[in-house]
């Protein structure tokens, strides 16, 4: 909640924030399997969230699911054969918003294993969606990433015919996530 706090205040005055959040990392996997390896419990979280300011601010993040699209696929090796993998989305032409300045100058985006975030119906905000997959999208459940091969996970992708937005441009007047004394430290 202080690091929350500090992010909440630094935002309120006006500063610009760049919040990169991933429904699974495979960098905090690696780490957490060798922590549990050397007999540290359970395995920990390894998604990210500022779910008590998306709430806040309108921003609506399911960290449990991956998002994929099997048009966007990118080709992978998986044990040593190619295959489409719709995790790895690799964004060109109509989904980069060349009208933001943003964004304007890209001509490919590549994201791994990806998150997806929309606007709360009443939320007020202005959000403008820099990079979005195709319709051909869908998502899996992220945990399952963590234990299956690449060829199996794509098999899990669901889709269902709508476009995901994976960055996205936030602006109105936000209310703080703290309303009342700051937290603890």
């Amino acid at each position: 909640d202080p690091t929350l706090y500090a992010i909440d205040q630094f935002v309120l005055r006006g500063g610009m924030l760049v919040a990169l959040v991933d429904p699974m990392s495979r960098i905090d996997m690696a780490m957490s399997q060798q922590m549990m390896q050397m007999g540290g419990g359970r395995m920990p979280e390894v998604s990210s969230n500022l779910a008590k300011l998306f709430a806040v601010w309108g921003i609506e993040y399911d960290q449990g699911n991956i998002v994929g699209d099997a048009r966007l696929a990118t080709r992978v090796s998986a044990g040593g054969a190619p295959i489409a993998y719709p995790f790895f989305v690799s964004l060109l032409g109509e989904s980069i918003n060349k009208n933001s300045i943003a964004t304007a100058q890209l001509s490919n985006v590549l994201f791994g294993e990806p998150g997806a975030l929309s606007l709360k119906a009443d939320s007020g905000f202005k959000f403008e969606p820099l990079l979005q997959t195709s319709v051909d999208a869908g998502v899996a459940n992220g945990q399952l990433a963590a234990f299956m091969g690449q060829a199996d996970f794509a098999r899990e992708l669901k889709i269902d015919v709508k476009a995901r937005t994976l960055a996205v441009i936030l602006t109105g007047k936000l209310k703080s996530a703290f309303p009342g004394p700051p937290p603890a430290a």
